[in-house]
Order: structure tokens, then sequence, then C-alpha cells
């Protein structure tokens, strides 16, 4: 419980525009994790009222393919 409230704790001082600075080094993992979960509900409300959307938006596939695919190319360039 202590993991997942250290990630949010990092996650709200950032979106609040104070100091944030992540222990990637020993809680890589953790935030891996909460990025792809919210990748996935962002990408689930994205499509949810989408009339004409595949069943993989629906599901919100997409951002879970693009993310890491954008991430790799980022570290390529």
């Amino acid at each position: 419980m202590q993991r997942i409230r250290n990630v949010l704790i990092t996650q709200c001082r950032f979106l609040l525009f104070r100091s944030a600075r992540p222990d990637l080094q020993n809680h890589f993992p953790d935030y891996l994790a909460y990025i792809l979960i919210v990748a996935w509900l962002v990408g689930i409300g994205r499509y949810w009222d989408h009339p004409a959307a595949e069943v993989w938006q629906y599901a919100g596939l997409g951002p879970l393919l693009y993310a890491p695919l954008y991430g790799l190319s980022i570290f390529l360039i």
C-alpha cells in the first residue's frame, strides 16, 4: 500500500507543479504499472461512446501499444 501511495503522491506533486523526483531505480515496476493502468483507462475513455469503434479500441488497447513504441522511438533518436 505504501508503494501505491508514493506513486500517487509523486503524481499529485507533478500535477501541482511542485518538485517531484520519482525514485525510478528502486520503484520502476510501480511507476510502470501506474503508467500502463492510466494509459489503459484513457484508451477506454477515448472511445467510450464512439459508435463505430473497433473492439480493440473499446478495450483501450491502443495506448498500451502506442506508449511503449513512442518511448522506444524517443530513446532510439
